[in-house]
């Protein structure tokens, strides 16, 4: 009778121990799919980040490059602006010019006439001398 109460007793610690060591087991397999869990999110959320801030980058280049085209517009209308202004002052020197050339050649005429007019005068008054 106490033989098979302490074998009784013997195979319950057997038993519970045995409990105690899958509880543990569990727990621990428990601990490691957290861990690895864990493990995974940071991964992701690092992963995100960086995503982030490679738009980030690549947003700050379109920026950048959309500010470059607009400088090289803005270079590229004054350029055009300062040949037009070119252009127009060339004109207005080509047109004062002529304006010049033309005065030249009227003053000439008027003296031309003028001459004649004396030539002319001279010869009737000799011719009724």
């Amino acid at each position: 009778m106490y033989n098979n109460n302490n074998n009784n007793n013997n195979n319950n610690n057997n038993n519970n121990n045995n409990n105690n060591n899958n509880n543990n087991n569990n727990n621990n397999n428990n601990n490691n799919n957290n861990n690895n869990n864990n493990n995974n999110n940071n991964n992701n959320n690092n992963n995100n980040n960086n995503n982030n801030n490679n738009n980030n980058n690549n947003n700050n280049n379109n920026n950048n490059n959309n500010n470059n085209n607009n400088n090289n517009n803005n270079n590229n209308n004054n350029n055009n602006n300062n040949n037009n202004n070119n252009n127009n002052n060339n004109n207005n020197n080509n047109n004062n010019n002529n304006n010049n050339n033309n005065n030249n050649n009227n003053n000439n005429n008027n003296n031309n006439n003028n001459n004649n007019n004396n030539n002319n005068n001279n010869n009737n008054f000799n011719f009724k001398i």
